[in-house]
């Protein structure tokens, strides 16, 4: 997996700041079990990334595998990459040129 964009607080483009990125998540994604997530950034395949508010998995990072984006994404669709945004952080690389 890879992370093409982390929001930010005073990103320049509204829809890449944290605030617009919840408020979006939390209008347009209905499975109730989607309501303790906080969107973080994004994969280069537009699809989500999160960190998860629950008591059951608090501080987890999730990724949301939105594809075929049509259908209605459940909780099957949850995949935790990370017990902790520490260890999140520690998993990322800067990718080589590929020249």
């Amino acid at each position: 997996m890879d992370v093409k964009i982390f929001y930010g607080i005073d990103h320049p483009s509204e829809s890449l700041q944290l605030q617009w990125q919840y408020d979006f998540h939390q209008e347009n994604l209905l499975d109730p079990g989607f309501a303790t997530l906080f969107p973080i950034g994004n994969d280069s395949f537009g699809d989500p990334i999160y960190l998860d508010l629950s008591e059951e998995r608090y501080g987890s990072v999730i990724f949301i595998d939105m594809v075929p984006i049509w259908k209605e994404h459940t909780a099957k669709d949850l995949y935790v990459i990370a017990d902790s945004f520490s260890a999140f952080l520690e998993m990322l690389y800067e990718a080589e040129d590929e020249d």
